[in-house]
């Protein structure tokens, strides 16, 4: 429905130019449902690739490092090859995602602090909010994440001795919300056929 207006909005086919316009000319609901739109999320068209690494406003790859006895994840490594840095996504049919460090087997979740820790069981199939995010496409190749539980985003955040971590530190995105996705699977193709 057009707002100021009050009218319906829908597709009409009259002589050009204004073929296939659309028109808000009627208060009533169209009989042939030319009126029935559908809407897209532009931001939940992202595709994600199987294997990824992340890279951060500083430059480095967000990989597995130990803090206080628990699996975190830390913005300090330099090349995408390192083992500590290769993640693989895993969506759910709401288009939810689980994030599982290859280094460890364990799932993303957030932890004390709103630290994100690598150290939870597959929570596909469960209520397990902790370790579900939703993600919002900020460029062809770069990405936020929401943490289900906490509805904050995830960003490098440096706290006492915690430093360049992943915390849901922040309710808007901001240029430290933003991870670069890089595709392993890819990276991987091209580094065989070079040889």
């Amino acid at each position: 429905m057009h707002v100021q207006l009050g009218h319906y909005a829908c597709l009409k086919r009259i002589a050009a130019p204004f073929d296939f316009c659309l028109f808000a000319g009627s208060k009533n609901i169209d009989g042939d449902l030319r009126d029935v739109l559908t809407l897209l999320n532009l931001n939940s068209l992202f595709v994600f690739p199987k294997h990824v690494a992340f890279k951060g406003e500083n430059g480095k790859y967000l990989g597995v490092i130990t803090k206080d006895s628990k699996p975190c994840l830390q913005f300090s490594y330099d090349k995408p090859s390192d083992p500590k840095v290769e993640h693989e996504i895993l969506t759910t049919p709401k288009g939810i995602v689980c994030i599982k460090s290859v280094y460890n087997k364990k799932f993303w979740r957030l932890g004390h602090g709103d630290w994100i820790v690598v150290d939870a069981e597959d929570p596909r199939g469960s209520n397990n909010a902790r370790a579900m995010f939703r993600h919002n496409s900020l460029d062809i190749d770069a990405i936020s994440l929401l943490n289900m539980a906490k509805t904050w985003y995830c960003k490098m955040y440096t706290l006492n001795d915690y430093v360049s971590c992943l915390n849901t530190a922040t309710p808007n995105v901001d240029r430290y919300a933003k991870l670069e996705v890089i595709d392993l699977d890819r990276e991987k193709d091209i580094n065989r056929s070079c040889r």
